[in-house]
């Protein structure tokens, strides 16, 4: 595919969407989304120029492109954890949930190391009332990152949310462990032991 030509060089599809990454870290949304326009004007099926560019709508404010285009980079890598994570991001903040889920169980499948997909897929079936099934995310997550004081914290209370105190208090004290400075984790800790 040619290259759209800037002051005698050439700039491919990856070198713009690389351009585009390089304005979004410093906040120009709008330059960015131009490097992406221009490298799917030359490769209409750019997985990761869709993808920035959804990423880019949603943050405009255009969250139903900004899906639209998540989709589009979906179907064009449906190998790509991040882009199944984000567009559940996308869809998860526009309430379609169910779809958000499927997204997140994807990106974990695809990446079982993938923490913030458990995390995420988590917080999304914790929200829907499936505390069994958040448990099982947050396990998983715990798996990835099992030195992770605040995330035991936060797994101690969807354990206590579900009535599971033993296991909630084992969670805080783990925590404690980990940070002996964590206030919260000590409360929480106290807080189940009172309850048992």
């Amino acid at each position: 595919t040619p290259g759209v030509q800037r002051n005698g060089f050439r700039l491919d599809p990856a070198t713009l969407v690389r351009a585009g990454f390089g304005y979004h870290r410093e906040g120009r949304l709008d330059a960015a989304a131009g490097c992406c326009e221009t490298a799917l004007a030359q490769a209409p099926d750019h997985a990761e120029a869709l993808h920035l560019l959804g990423l880019l709508r949603v943050a405009q404010g255009r969250a139903e492109d900004g899906i639209a285009l998540l989709r589009r980079a979906a179907d064009a890598a449906p190998d790509l954890p991040a882009v199944w994570y984000n567009l559940a991001v996308a869809l998860r903040a526009q309430h379609h949930d169910d779809e958000a889920i499927a997204c997140l169980r994807r990106a974990a499948a695809l990446d079982p190391g993938y923490a913030e997909a458990h995390r995420a897929l988590g917080a999304t079936l914790q929200a829907a009332g499936r505390l069994d099934e958040a448990i099982d995310c947050y396990r998983q997550e715990l798996e990835c990152q099992p030195q992770d004081a605040a995330r035991l914290n936060a797994f101690g209370m969807v354990f206590g949310d579900a009535g599971r105190l033993h296991d909630a208090a084992e969670c805080f004290r783990r925590a404690t462990v980990l940070d002996p400075g964590f206030a919260d984790a000590h409360s929480n800790l106290g807080t189940a032991l009172q309850r048992l």
